[in-house]
């Protein structure tokens, strides 16, 4: 018998993907392939690897050039990490800039009482 490897994906969500393609392609020429995080008016020196969303997908974020960034491994594992450790968030400004900053504090209730997420 033969078995089906995965299920298919609605022509929407391809078509999304593609768009996804597309945008991040066009990311990493901005870049011209360095990562994009700034902080403390230093660029990041590694190679952009990802391309992050600033607004998640599943928070209603698009994909779009505007909404994403290029990112090294280590810097989008930051933006994952515990705000007890300093998690990196990533905002657009507009028009392909971004500002970026770590945020300490001791759980995200008291990130989002500072106003910072």
């Amino acid at each position: 018998l033969r078995r089906r490897s995965l299920a298919r994906q609605s022509l929407k969500r391809r078509q999304g993907r593609a768009g996804y393609a597309v945008a991040r392609q066009r990311g990493f020429i901005r870049a011209r392939g360095q990562c994009e995080v700034r902080l403390l008016s230093l660029r990041c020196p590694q190679r952009a690897k990802d391309a992050h969303h600033c607004v998640k997908r599943s928070q209603g974020g698009l994909d779009t050039l505007s909404n994403l960034i290029a990112v090294c491994r280590p810097c989008h594992d930051r933006t994952d990490a515990s705000y007890a450790l300093g998690r990196l968030v990533i905002r657009p400004v507009g028009d392909g800039t971004f500002t970026c900053g770590l945020v300490f504090a001791p759980d995200k209730s008291e990130a989002r009482r500072l106003g910072v997420v």
